[in-house]
């Protein structure tokens, strides 16, 4: 909870000043700044579910990598959020206004794949998924594209059929 009040504090001092902070700036010291370390230590996934650093260089560093990658992500949106292009605009309104639904489903597309995964390859069983973190190694971006391609579809299916019923209900 802490780690996310002081992301919140960053996100909200960086909203309210963000006509002092050159943007472009930010990205480029931000982008520098988490390459490097990343390239230096590696990277270190500071606030997550089980954090694997308690001691050693990855406790001390991976605070800043984390914080280094939220500023990337600040400026970016940032960026994307002054861009002109509706479409973009309008994916990540839904992405931000459905952000608490995508976080509630992700992960049960995640299994989805593993079993997918499993049942195509022959040289993996089901009993090697042994949680709900599970991730087959060197796909990543696969879980990413597959989980927000299901989410999307899910989540406006459901709000197209909750309209339907909400339009059968007033007549």
């Amino acid at each position: 909870t802490v780690i996310g009040l002081v992301f919140c504090i960053l996100g909200n001092l960086y909203y309210n000043k963000k006509n002092i902070i050159p943007n472009g700036a930010l990205l480029i010291i931000s982008i520098s700044t988490y390459a490097l370390l990343s390239m230096k230590y590696g990277l270190f996934i500071y606030s997550s579910f089980l954090n694997e650093y308690p001691y050693g260089t990855g406790r001390n560093i991976s605070f800043f990598v984390s914080l280094s990658g939220l500023l990337v992500y600040i400026s970016l949106s940032v960026l994307l959020a002054r861009s002109q292009n509706s479409t973009l605009n309008n994916l990540f309104k839904f992405f931000g206004q459905n952000s608490f639904h995508i976080m509630a489903i992700h992960l049960s597309f995640f299994l989805i794949l593993n079993i997918f995964i499993t049942f195509l390859s022959p040289q993996f069983r089901i009993a090697d998924i042994d949680s709900v973190y599970f991730l087959y190694p060197n796909i990543r971006w696969l879980y990413f594209l597959f989980s927000t391609i299901c989410c999307y579809l899910t989540i406006t299916s459901f709000q197209k059929f909750r309209k339907k019923i909400n339009f059968i209900q007033l007549r």
